[in-house]
């Protein structure tokens, strides 16, 4: 019998399930926390809403850049009026996004790389149960094959654990992109390999005003929090 072909595969621990809480304590201030909770997911769901469309914009701005230049492009700064600024920034997706099999299909026909990222190797562990039994520690280190088969040892003394693993975009992903100088490609494969993130600020002279800006977008704000909810509740 070949032990390691018949080890069995380690369990993980499943997390502990939360009871039901005590009712409700009346505290001061809870209802003001609520409010401001709202108005934060309000503009959240307003901020998405902008912060797409000025994604959208930067991310035309990249390409037509990154296509002149045939490399990655530089993060750049928009404005709006005086005092209204946005960092705009073209990124790689981390080592945290991985990359599904249909979208390392795309990147391998068009040349970008794409590597493994182990986060738990496969390897062969004792089994717990018997880590302070010495008699089965003493056999073991004296034959455990041979023992296995004569029945000193239990068979399960080993177990299996599987590597767990993904597929994430090499270092040079955004360059290789731009590589081939195609429009239609870049357009193609940014939104695989890469994220973009927008960086507003606020000029010190200009927060007055912004803050009065701000307080006349919450019916807009409201209108987009619906729209968000709706399409959850469709999804």
């Amino acid at each position: 019998m070949n032990i390691f072909a018949a080890a069995k595969e380690m369990q993980q621990p499943k997390p502990a399930k939360r009871g039901k809480g005590e009712p409700a304590v009346e505290i001061a201030g809870v209802k003001k926390l609520a409010a401001v909770s709202l108005a934060i997911k309000a503009f959240q769901a307003l901020y998405a809403v902008v912060d797409a469309e000025v994604k959208a914009t930067g991310m035309n701005r990249f390409i037509a850049k990154g296509i002149e230049t045939k490399t990655a492009p530089e993060s750049f700064d928009a404005c709006e009026g005086e005092g209204y600024k946005a960092n705009i920034q073209l990124k790689r997706k981390s080592s945290a996004s991985a990359i599904p099999e249909e979208e390392r299909a795309l990147c391998a026909a068009n040349n970008i790389t794409v590597v493994k990222r182990v986060s738990r190797p496969a390897c062969y562990v004792f089994n717990p149960a018997y880590t302070n039994d010495q008699k089965v520690l003493t056999a073991l280190s004296k034959a455990l094959e041979k023992m296995i088969e004569k029945g000193t040892l239990p068979d399960d003394i080993i177990m299996q654990q599987s590597e767990e693993s993904v597929w994430v975009v090499g270092d040079n992903c955004i360059a290789e992109v731009f590589a081939s100088g195609d429009a239609a490609k870049a357009a193609a494969l940014l939104p695989v390999v890469t994220t973009m993130a927008t960086r507003p600020t606020v000029a010190q002279e200009e927060i007055p005003a912004a803050m009065k800006y701000a307080i006349d977008l919450m019916g807009e704000a409201q209108d987009a929090l619906k729209a968000s909810a709706a399409e959850k509740k469709a999804a």
